[in-house]
């Protein structure tokens, strides 16, 4: 007499195992994390360009139109970091001892002394702001 006892075969727990790895690798795929990750280092530039921009016009108005020192009109240069030594690009450190930023907005991917961001005020008077280490979008900028 033989007894069939409950449960699954070898076959089927490996057909069922070779389903969800399939659906997995499907899944992973669409999610693409490298690429979500890409897109919301983007939106920190984008957010840190506006946070410089929206400090950099709080300075100009509490000082009469007055800008911060040394920058840069009708050639673009990189900012530096708060407090950074022996940076050359344009040093916006006013900004954050006045108290209109915590500190100075740093690229995700910025090595060394600089931001990886580009300050140029426009022969037409606008301030802009760019990063070109955008990973996803062709350009981000700030223009006001």
């Amino acid at each position: 007499m033989s007894r069939h006892l409950p449960g699954f075969t070898l076959i089927e727990l490996l057909i069922v195992l070779g389903i969800m790895t399939m659906l997995a690798a499907v899944v992973l795929a669409l999610i693409d994390p490298p690429r979500r990750l890409a897109d919301a280092r983007d939106v920190v530039r984008l957010s840190d360009m506006n946070t410089i921009i929206n400090a950099m016009h709080g300075y100009i108005i509490d000082h009469h139109g007055s800008l911060p020192p040394k920058i840069p009109v009708g050639t673009e240069e990189e900012i530096c970091r708060f407090g950074a030594q022996g940076c050359s690009g344009v040093v916006l450190d006013a900004l954050v001892w006045d108290a209109y930023v915590p500190t100075i907005p740093v690229d995700p991917k910025a090595p060394g002394p600089q931001t990886n961001y580009f300050l140029l005020l426009r022969p037409n008077g606008l301030l802009q702001v760019r990063a070109p280490g955008a990973e996803r979008m062709a350009l981000i900028e700030a223009v006001r």
